[in-house]
């Protein structure tokens, strides 16, 4: 088959794909990958044996990864299945001091706070992205599937040990989940929604974690710009330094959960396949574009279209990422996905 050099050079891509999603996230175990402690019957009913609950998991800094340094989502390991439905949840991660101070400090909202935290990050708060479903899976550490419910993130510097931080109430059903009881992760707690002192301090027998860690950088960004009807902005920041070439990539297929697609992070479709293999290599052009721009614009600065430019696509809801490639078409990273609604 004969194919142009425009179309060579994206099929040349494509086999990078699977093993670069692979690389660019990790996963790490406190305290290793076996969820269920030596005799697989002890568990701890704080804070999942309770309906309302705060929580608080300390991740010790060399656990973590220096290159990895996105905390995605987060994984507790139940003893049984189910599906664990909570209407008041915050969830959020934040570096702490070591020792950690006891009693602890938690975080408030209202008035916003980070209490015995150094910096906190909210990554979930049902009250801006609904009740939290989680499913668990009896014996396996099971995602909280936080990178797909929540555009949120937090980026470990590198240096200080770090907090989980959870707190619900309404939560429903209740089980006590895998711990160690002899190291990290340990654990400070207290009952009740946003308690704000903790009862318990640095005790063993914290939950087992496990952690997704993804590659800082390649920010994402869908707006009308605050320019009005139909008008559309575009902004990747923070772009990995050895990206020289990117695509920004669409797809109509919306029926996964956001950034769950096999292509990605999309459920691809043709405008997907269309933008790969049928953009050129333009600079400023939206869809192929050199890295960085030579003439200051996309992706160096905004797209933007102006008011009435989107008007033809009203009613459409699309999958939107990026992704970049370094020289010889070697795997630099990928952006977030945005769902965007025009």
């Amino acid at each position: 088959m004969f194919h142009t050099p425009l179309v060579r050079r994206a099929l040349l891509v494509v086999p990078f794909l699977a093993f670069s999603m692979a690389a660019q996230t990790t996963t790490v175990y406190l305290p290793d990958p076996n969820p269920t402690i030596p005799g697989g019957t002890s568990v701890n009913t704080i804070p999942f044996g309770s309906a309302a609950y705060t929580y608080l998991a300390r991740i010790p800094a060399m656990s973590l990864n220096p290159t990895n340094t996105v905390i995605e989502d987060v994984a507790f390991a139940p003893p049984v299945s189910g599906v664990w439905n909570a209407t008041n949840v915050i969830i959020g991660m934040g570096h702490i001091p070591t020792p950690l101070p006891c009693p602890f400090s938690f975080p408030t909202t209202n008035p916003a706070g980070v209490g015995s935290f150094i910096d906190f990050t909210v990554v979930f708060d049902s009250t801006i992205h609904g009740a939290l479903n989680w499913t668990w899976t009896a014996g396996q550490f099971s995602p909280m599937q936080l990178e797909t419910t929540s555009d949120n993130r937090f980026t470990w510097n590198g240096i200080n040990d770090v907090g989980f931080y959870i707190t619900f109430s309404g939560a429903s059903p209740t089980s006590g989940f895998y711990r160690n009881p002899n190291g990290p992760p340990e654990r400070t707690y207290a009952t009740g929604f946003q308690a704000p002192v903790s009862t318990g301090c640095n005790a063993l027998f914290g939950l087992v974690m496990a952690l997704d860690l993804g590659i800082a950088g390649n920010v994402l960004a869908v707006s009308d710009g605050g320019l009005g009807v139909d008008a559309l902005t575009v902004s990747l920041t923070d772009i990995t330094p050895s990206a020289t070439e990117g695509w920004f990539l669409v797809s109509s297929d919306v029926s996964r959960p956001l950034g769950t697609g096999p292509f990605l992070g999309i459920s691809p479709d043709t405008l997907t396949w269309t933008f790969l293999f049928s953009s050129p290599l333009l600079d400023g052009s939206l869809f192929h574009f050199p890295v960085p721009s030579s003439l200051s614009l996309f992706p160096t600065t905004p797209f933007v279209l102006p008011p009435g430019s989107t008007a033809s696509i009203n009613g459409a809801t699309l999958d939107m990422t990026v992704l970049l490639v370094g020289p010889g078409l070697s795997y630099a990273g990928r952006s977030n996905v945005v769902r965007y609604a025009f």
